[in-house]
């Protein structure tokens, strides 16, 4: 439960969580290397009040870099992302609403 609550608090970079006591401890893995292996999510909504609509994009991808060449290098690895819309009040019902998401795991964007 402690090492759980301390991940938020670890390192971004893999090469910074190798003197934590439950990294590496599987034979043949680096050093660096963290099972408890986390996710970066960033996201961007955009509310219009007036036709009552919701733009958005989610970004994700995994914190298992090694350093941030790494990172610079392979940005794209791991990365996947959601593009949505959402029209509520559809036909005069405030309860209905119509959206349409796209999701991806691709490195490529739209």
């Amino acid at each position: 439960m402690e090492d759980a609550a301390k991940l938020v608090f670890e390192p971004l970079f893999g090469e910074s969580k190798k003197n934590l006591k439950y990294v590496g401890q599987y034979e043949g893995e680096p050093d660096y290397w963290d099972p408890w292996d986390q996710l970066l999510v960033g996201f961007v909504n955009v509310y219009f009040p007036q036709p009552k609509a919701h733009f958005y994009i989610e970004l994700g991808t995994d914190d298992s870099r090694a350093n941030l060449s790494d990172l610079k290098a392979h940005w794209d690895h791991a990365i996947g992302y959601i593009l949505g819309f959402k029209k509520y009040g559809i036909m005069g019902n405030k309860s209905l609403f119509i959206g349409l998401e796209v999701i991806s795991t691709k490195p490529k964007f739209l």
